[in-house]
């Protein structure tokens, strides 16, 4: 189950604002872009090995406990400021359009 709209609580410089985001498979802001994911092949005889390292990692993972502090704290708190706030909107166009190139 998925969905492309979601409404979100954004943290800015202002303060918290809501948001409705519209996400590219609604069509509202894009088309949507073919599947270009090339299908993964393993070989038969090295399918047991990376199974048994999946699970060995999915283990050794869900022995770490959650630590969820993180999340109650102010983002000035973490060292987030106005300022480092302000430029990740700017930030992430830059790495869109660079993404994008690499399709052209």
């Amino acid at each position: 189950l998925g969905f492309s709209s979601v409404e979100d609580i954004m943290d800015s410089t202002q303060g918290f604002v809501a948001k409705f985001l519209v996400g590219p498979p609604d069509g509202h802001s894009s088309t949507i872009p073919p599947e270009g994911r090339m299908t993964t092949i393993i070989p038969p005889w090295l399918r047991p090995g990376v199974r048994a390292a999946g699970q060995a990692a999915q283990t050794v993972t869900a022995m770490i406990p959650p630590d969820f502090t993180l999340l109650h704290l102010d983002r000035q708190d973490i060292g987030c400021t106005d300022t480092t706030l302000s430029s990740i909107v700017q930030r992430s166009q830059e790495l869109q359009r660079y993404l994008r190139k690499m399709n052209d």
